[in-house]
């Protein structure tokens, strides 16, 4: 029961964070009028949370080390309210601005030590099934964002969005005092951090994602978009040297250039690229070329993310009894099979058919996930956990970036012969996508064969599903 109860308490964190990077969304257009901003006024709401929070990952991270994961993790709680209140009694558009920066980096101390916290507060055995009860409240949480916003708009008020967040943070900061152990800190001291490190890790994640998501406008060949370009990669460079020279780097590099290490992550984000790349065009494709209402559309595209929710205990119970890699690269090999075969959309494609690929989507890439990270924060050692969640986190939050940035482009280039209609662009933009997404699935597929758990292999019979 206290197992319960402790996954629990950390996958209320999981679910705050995700339910805020979805339910904002639906809040944009009153936001717009309520605080008399523009459409790109607005944009920086979603903008600055998503940057606060990539951008700060592996310092909070390190923190979390070198102070003690639930420390950390509860701080990330108080400061995540604290934004969360800020924004529901904003009244321009500047002090949603800081709210939102100050959510971002409330959900960073927590996204970043999760992990660690499920690592020490588990036994071994259990560990796959925390992952997955985790992965479940977390989709529970982003599936949550757009029909509970709009239900607490339409009832209550936008701000309402925001207030919501605060019983619960309150909640979790009780039971995380109460049922998480006590932290075992590494031998880090607050005065030697890499504070060089941590302003460029931040300026570069922070153009990478402003670069990926257009905030600097809508021309990618306009003066600023070369600037940022040539400051991220300066950046990026400068920050690689820091750490490998410096005594207590941020981000300790040679930790993660083992092959093994390098496919999980390389699996993950390639994986990652295609749901977030794919999830973005669905919804365009449904509506404009298969002629379907939203309402039908969002019944469609509830399958894969409600399968994925049910799925991901089985998938932690197998990972914990056959071992991570086992699953992993099986549930890659299925999300490959999946992924092609929405090349088979079309007009004439049956509802049965679109819900069969939809499930098999879901339970491939419930799976996967879970199977995932659990291989990969085997390879952690006992001190550099959060620094290892970070790192895993921070590969969601830019392939998800990435993929929505490349994605979104087959509904711009693909624009054919002026006499097309904008359904047969869609339509061929969206098979082109499914082509690249294919090649992405096949990659991080052939990543997961490469993958390795830091853990001792079970023996040869146990492998056998």
């Amino acid at each position: 029961m206290r197992n319960i109860t402790t996954i629990l308490v950390i996958a209320a964190g999981t679910f705050l964070v995700n339910l805020d990077a979805s339910i904002v969304n639906i809040a944009l257009p009153t936001l717009c009028t309520d605080l008399g901003a523009s459409t790109q006024d607005v944009a920086w709401v979603v903008l600055i949370y998503l940057c606060a929070l990539g951008s700060l990952l592996l310092f909070s991270g390190k923190l979390g080390d070198a102070l003690g994961s639930k420390r950390i993790f509860i701080t990330g709680f108080l400061i995540f309210s604290v934004g969360s209140l800020i924004c529901a009694y904003a009244h321009q558009i500047h002090i949603m601005y800081l709210g939102r920066l100050v959510q971002g980096i409330g959900a960073a101390c927590i996204m970043a030590n999760f992990g660690a916290i499920l690592l020490q507060n588990l036994p071994s055995d259990y560990i796959g099934r925390a992952f997955g009860l985790n992965t479940v409240l977390g989709g529970i949480g982003y599936a949550m964002g757009a029909p509970l916003g709009g239900w607490l708009i339409h009832s209550f008020g936008w701000r309402w969005i925001f207030l919501i967040n605060i019983p619960v943070g309150i909640v979790a900061i009780i039971a995380s005092v109460i049922y998480l152990k006590k932290d075992q800190t590494g031998e880090s001291e607050p005065e030697r951090f890499d504070l060089y490190g941590l302003f460029l890790s931040v300026i570069a994640v922070t153009l990478f994602l402003l670069i990926l998501t257009r905030g600097f406008g809508e021309s990618i060949f306009s003066a600023p978009y070369a600037v940022a370009v040539i400051i991220f990669l300066l950046c990026t460079m400068a920050f690689v040297r820091q750490e490998l020279k410096t005594k207590h780097p941020l981000l300790e590099i040679p930790l993660f250039l083992k092959k093994g290490i390098l496919a999980c992550i390389a699996a993950n984000m390639g994986f990652v690229i295609v749901l977030s790349g794919l999830n973005f065009l669905f919804p365009f494709y449904f509506m404009e070329v298969l002629q379907i209402g939203v309402g039908r559309t969002g019944f469609f595209l509830m399958f894969f993310p409600v399968v994925s929710i049910a799925v991901s205990p089985l998938a932690g119970y197998l990972a914990d009894r056959f071992g991570p890699k086992t699953v992993e690269v099986r549930a890659s090999a299925l999300a490959v099979l999946t992924t092609a075969s929405f090349y088979f959309f079309s007009p004439d494609i049956s509802s049965a058919l679109i819900i069969i690929i939809f499930i098999g989507f879901g339970i491939a890439l419930a799976m996967f996930f879970t199977a995932n990270i659990t291989l990969f924060m085997s390879n952690a050692p006992a001190d550099r956990a959060g620094m290892f969640t970070a790192v895993a986190s921070s590969g969601t939050t830019i392939g998800a970036a990435l993929g929505v940035s490349i994605f979104g482009n087959f509904l711009e280039t693909s624009k054919g012969s002026a006499i097309l209609s904008r359904a047969l662009q869609i339509d061929s933009g969206f098979h082109y996508a499914v082509f690249l997404a294919t090649a992405f699935a096949l990659t991080a597929f052939g990543a997961s064969m490469i993958s390795k758990s830091g853990q001792p292999s079970l023996p040869e019979e146990e492998h056998k599903l």
